[in-house]
């Protein structure tokens, strides 16, 4: 019995003590992965410490703008030399083409070739004349031009007055002309209303002394861009009497041709053809009258201020011809000077001076350089007002 009751002081009692069993051993184990744990704090630690340095790098993307100020200072600049450098450059030629190509494609009528010639050589020049030219305008729109005259070699006065009034809406000009050879002069014009590039004109005249009468109908067409035609004409009891021409540019030659008819006899009154040629600021221009007069000229555009011209006439059967060379002379805005000399040497000299806005005067000379000693000089005097 004492044996039995040995069992009881078993050390079994010391089991309890085995919560010894520090199975918090494993909850060191399990804190193990919490340093490891910590580990990743650390660094989240160390992202706190960064995170004020984010503002910085946000300061320096601030100032990233002004690079992208810039990007928008170049970004409407870039596009320019794209669109508006290649464009042009694209569309440059084909522009300045269209616009030679457009001053070809209106030529002059026939009797404008080698104007420019022409009117260097003709133009300011009164020999021999005192002439008074007046231009106003009514509050109506009615145009008054009055011209005067005197002849000082035959003393012969003539004198005109002429109104014209235009109707813009409808594309019609009305204009009387009359002078002191009793001529009344009636003209109405239709441009570009019946057809585009298609002016029409009616003209007549008459005497009412001597009861003379005369009409005329003109057309010309110059829509088409490489040709400009006209159509006269003249109405006379025995017959009408056709005038036509034609113009016909390409790129920078023009070819002319004029014709005359008579239908009361049946034949061929005029005959003329004529070829020109233009390149900036040179005029070439070369015809043949009636297949026996022969015309020649040039045009020369120095500069602003200088330009020269020469023209030459021969008429076949005969030894002679006439040469004819001038020059114009731009001193100011308000004055000009021109001079020409002819083979038969007779100098020509005109002064040009705008004395006021609408108020020119013209003075200009002839002197026989062949015979100073004989005579045969003139003088002339041109006033014009242009109110």
């Amino acid at each position: 019995m004492a044996e039995e009751a040995s069992p009881a002081p078993l050390v079994v009692e010391e089991a309890p003590a085995l919560p010894v069993i520090d199975i918090p051993a494993p909850a060191e184990a399990i804190s193990v992965p919490e340093p490891v744990i910590e580990v990743p704090v650390a660094p989240a630690s160390i992202i706190p410490e960064e995170a004020p340095a984010p503002p910085p790098v946000v300061e320096e993307k601030l100032d990233i703008p002004a690079p992208a100020v810039v990007l928008e200072e170049i970004a409407p600049f870039a596009p320019l030399p794209v669109v508006e450098v290649i464009e042009p450059i694209v569309a440059a030629p084909v522009i300045s083409i269209v616009d030679e190509v457009k001053k070809i494609m209106a030529p002059p009528k026939f009797n404008d070739l080698g104007k420019e010639a022409n009117d260097l050589i003709s133009k300011n020049f009164h020999f021999g004349v005192i002439k008074l030219e007046a231009k106003t305008k009514a509050k109506n729109g009615v145009d008054f031009t009055t011209e005067g005259s005197h002849n000082t070699d035959t003393g012969n006065v003539a004198g005109s007055l002429e109104t014209k009034f235009k109707y813009a809406d409808y594309g019609v000009t009305f204009s009387e002309k009359w002078n002191t050879d009793n001529i009344i002069a009636t003209s109405i014009s239709v441009d570009n209303k019946i057809a585009s590039g298609l002016k029409v004109d009616f003209d007549t005249t008459f005497a009412p002394i001597t009861g003379k009468k005369s009409a005329k109908v003109k057309a010309a067409y110059n829509g088409c861009e490489y040709l400009h035609t006209t159509a006269d004409v003249d109405f006379d009891f025995a017959g009408p009497t056709i005038h036509g021409s034609g113009v016909f540019a390409y790129k920078g030659w023009h070819a002319g041709y004029q014709a005359s008819y008579d239908t009361a006899n049946s034949k061929l009154t005029a005959n003329n053809v004529s070829l020109t040629y233009k390149d900036g600021d040179f005029v070439l221009h070369s015809g043949i009258v009636d297949a026996s007069k022969y015309v020649g000229s040039v045009h020369h555009q120095v500069n602003s201020k200088l330009s020269a011209a020469a023209l030459l006439n021969w008429t076949s059967g005969s030894s002679t011809s006439n040469f004819t060379v001038a020059g114009k002379y731009t001193i100011d805005d308000d004055t000009y000077l021109k001079v020409k000399l002819d083979n038969n040497l007779r100098i020509g000299c005109s002064y040009v001076q705008s004395l006021k806005p609408g108020i020119s005067l013209t003075m200009s000379s002839l002197i026989n350089a062949k015979s100073l000693e004989q005579g045969g000089h003139k003088i002339g005097l041109s006033l014009n007002f242009d109110a």
